[in-house]
């Protein structure tokens, strides 16, 4: 995340910091299970483990707790479109491919739900471009092919 985004998103939260440290862990799992998925971590039973308890300090969270009935569907959500760009970017169909491009920032749809959530749809809509551009740019080289 570029230090501009960075310090909006720390100036949007900053009246709940729970909130911060629920996209903190949600990021840090989300990437975890990544790197499961794509063999950049081992599937060890250490691992798993590991996944289970994220898992379960990230969903046991102050902030969680309080928003569970907004942010269990968009967890929901978030885990189908991640599990459809897995599944798409294995496909032979070149569409697949670019669409599983852009589903595999899905995890984007938590941080704008925790800033609707907290500081409101203005905000949302400041901050929303910056987030897919952050994304878009750190995941492709400057041809625009993806990393």
């Amino acid at each position: 995340m570029t230090s501009q985004v960075e310090n909006m998103l720390n100036s949007m939260l900053e009246r709940d910091p729970a909130a911060m440290r629920f996209l903190i862990a949600f990021n840090d799992y989300c990437h975890f299970i990544d790197d499961l998925v794509d063999g950049e971590k081992e599937k060890s039973p250490e691992n798993i483990c590991r996944m289970g308890a994220m898992a379960c300090m990230l969903y046991s969270s102050t902030f969680y707790q309080q928003y569970c009935m907004q942010l269990y569907p968009i967890v929901l959500v978030v885990t189908n479109e991640y599990a459809d760009s897995v599944a798409f970017s294995d496909g032979d169909a070149a569409w697949k491919h670019a669409h599983a491009d852009v589903m595999r920032h899905c995890g984007n749809n938590m941080i704008m739900t925790v800033v609707a959530l907290v500081a409101g749809y203005d905000a949302l809509r400041k901050i929303s471009p910056l987030i897919r551009e952050n994304s878009y740019n750190k995941h492709h080289a400057e041809d625009g092919t993806p990393h």
